[in-house]
């Protein structure tokens, strides 16, 4: 990473730094740094967010950049006839560059905790003392010791500082992502409340062949409702203007709405003699299932960063206090029926149709949706314990979650075969993490290493063929992920030749 300067002023005025005696030098250093990454640099947290930033907006990296206006200042004491006392602060003025995402302003994210510079000191003798600061912490007036040699004179001594560095840490990138997830999650809400209003407006609650069933899908919709009631952001996630006005807006529609479908549809259940049929609970199931498997298809329209918030409602039976909520709307609304009957025969259909489903999703390999509905049917069959469908079902998400992770290796598989090693590598990390979190199904790794084993030897190969065209980037990038796999693998015998070929890379 170069770090590049612009115009540094030295300003000789008084410093605000708490010095306990008269210092032999202060200072005030103004000026702007800029933050870049470029080829052949290796990564690290210096240039951690150019690369954050490129990622998250779809940039090329090494065309990417962002400035950081500043001031330090600086008071150097004697403390005594061999030992300076250096009392230093660092002040973000302001940030600078296209430092957005999705129009959240994210400026305040990119401001460096942590600062350094070089002192030099010339003496009148002609020598040099050159002292290099420790990573300092922004915002705090910070105290180091330099200790000096025997020879320092300070008659007539200069002092200069040069070398001003600014750096991040685990609590910089911590931060970047609690809020960044918090901006996924806004958005994503905002998509699901704009897809909710979509949703309220097919239903007829006063359709008397579909009562039952349209429950469901207003109690779908007041699950949502009652969760953005719920929702916290951090003081740190300042909303534009525009989202939270459709938010706003949105939010007080849908209730307007959901006011009016359970009004409605509590009418005309008074109006008329209501009673329930067996198909009336087998579209009361197939509903319940279509609200699933509608977050599921919604989901693939967005960002995957949006997933987890889709598939918090997706789930519907996450357990059983999601079943007691449920059906407590339920007896509630249908008050005239048995409760006992309402209960026992709408789990008796759901379990049948969940295990339907799930066997159609399965045949076609979308082991996903099968293992989303499996997982909601174990639920629901666990709340009565007459019906025997515990082994049925398990079995069933077993070769689900056996055909989740044989799509990952076949997917890797395919990658490499591609020549993208990097996607590769990506679904054989899923692959594992996956196996790790079944382990009692799935119950060794073997076939994740054997790959992880030929996808180093690919990227050792790529990485060989690389250096030899003189293609620096590429060849660090392959054989580096080359030496990171095979150590993963305890395969370390690989090391020296790959530092080998490490060594011809032209800096």
């Amino acid at each position: 990473m170069r770090n590049i300067f612009f115009a540094i002023i030295f300003l000789l005025i008084p410093v605000l730094l708490v010095s306990e005696t008269e210092p032999l030098y202060n200072t005030s250093v103004s000026s702007v740094y800029l933050f870049q990454y470029s080829r052949g640099v290796e990564a690290s947290m210096d240039n951690y967010f150019v690369r954050e930033l490129a990622k998250i907006n779809y940039l090329n990296p090494y065309r990417t950049s962002y400035g950081l206006e500043y001031n330090i200042e600086i008071a150097i004491t004697e403390i005594s006839k061999k030992k300076l006392e250096i009392i230093s602060r660092f002040t973000q003025i302001k940030m600078f560059g296209e430092l957005a995402y999705r129009n959240f302003d994210i400026a305040s994210l990119f401001v460096p905790e942590l600062y350094g510079f070089t002192l030099i000191i010339n003496q009148n003798s002609g020598e040099t003392i050159n002292w290099t600061s420790e990573d300092l912490l922004k915002g705090e007036q910070v105290k180091s010791i330099l200790e000096l040699p025997e020879s320092a004179d300070f008659n007539n001594t200069s002092f200069e500082i040069i070398n001003i560095r600014f750096s991040y840490n685990e609590k910089s990138v911590a931060r970047f992502n609690r809020v960044m997830n918090e901006i996924h999650e806004y958005l994503a809400n905002l998509e699901l409340i704009n897809f909710s209003l979509s949703k309220a407006e097919n239903i007829e609650p006063e359709n008397d062949d579909a009562l039952f069933e349209n429950h469901f899908s207003i109690y779908d919709l007041e699950v949502f409702q009652a969760y953005l009631d719920t929702i916290k952001f951090h003081t740190d996630l300042v909303v534009p203007l525009d989202y939270e006005e459709e938010w706003q807006l949105g939010k007080r529609t849908l209730n307007s709405n959901l006011r009016r479908l359970r009004t409605q549809l509590t009418r005309r259940l008074e109006l008329i003699d209501f009673r329930l049929d067996g198909e009336d609970y087998h579209r009361a199931a197939e509903r319940i299932i279509e609200i699933q498997i509608g977050y599921v298809e919604e989901m693939g329209r967005v960002i995957h960063f949006h997933e987890p918030v889709y598939m918090r409602f997706a789930e519907f039976f996450k357990d059983d206090t999601d079943w007691r909520q449920m059906f407590l709307a339920v007896a509630r609304q249908f008050s005239m029926i048995d409760t006992s009957i309402l209960q026992n025969k709408l789990i008796a259909e759901l379990v049948r149709n969940y295990i339907a489903r799930s066997d159609e999703y399965y045949i076609h390999e979308q082991y996903n949706e099968s293992l989303l509905l499996l997982t909601s049917a174990d639920v629901v069959c666990r709340i009565n314990a007459e019906i025997d469908c515990n082994l049925e079902i398990f079995n069933r998400m077993a070769k689900s979650k056996f055909g989740i992770y044989d799509s990952y290796l076949s997917i890797a598989q395919s990658a490499m075969s591609a020549g993208n090693p990097d996607l590769a590598r990506r679904y054989l990390g899923q692959a594992a993490d996956y196996q790790k979190a079944n382990s009692g199904l799935i119950l060794v790794a073997g076939a994740v290493n054997d790959l992880l084993e030929k996808l180093a030897w690919q990227y050792f190969e790529e990485g060989r063929s690389a250096v030899r065209l003189a293609k620096w980037d590429i060849a660090s990038a392959y054989l580096v992920a080359a030496k990171e796999i095979y150590n993963s693998l305890n395969k370390h015998y690989f090391n020296e030749v790959i530092e080998h070929e490490l060594s011809k890379i032209e800096k």
